[in-house]
């Protein structure tokens, strides 16, 4: 992993990278933008790579894309493997409707804003 150099890899922005070293230690990277240096960028090696952003403790991002934050939560859904599962709006919409029909069976609740109605029926 010494080896590799960012500009060697076929970047892909907004996409969700795995960053792993020792062994088994994983971290979620996203790479959002790239620019050409300006006069007003520090020039030693040693600023960079800046870190714009770290995640929140305890949000809850898009089980399917992993980029956004839930927007959705389904229980006892019968396509997906986890539950509860958490959704963006956008991954939500495409994976359980096709044409505004509801696919499969599952219950869906807004999140965070409905918590209250899966209490008791899941830990979340």
């Amino acid at each position: 992993m010494e080896e590799c150099r960012i500009d060697s890899l076929n970047l892909r922005f907004g996409f969700p990278w795995v960053y792993k070293h020792q062994g088994g230690c994983e971290h979620l990277v996203v790479f959002s933008n790239a620019r050409f240096v300006n006069c007003d960028d520090e020039l030693v090696e040693s600023a960079y790579p800046k870190i714009v952003r770290i995640r929140p403790t305890g949000t809850k991002f898009c089980m399917i894309c992993g980029v956004y934050t839930a927007d959705w939560i389904t229980i006892e859904h019968e396509r997906i493997p986890h539950n509860p599962c958490y959704f963006c709006h956008t991954c939500f919409m495409s994976y359980n409707y096709i044409d505004g029909r509801k696919i499969g069976n599952f219950d869906a609740y807004s999140y965070p804003r409905n918590t209250a109605a899966v209490a008791g029926k899941i830990d979340i």
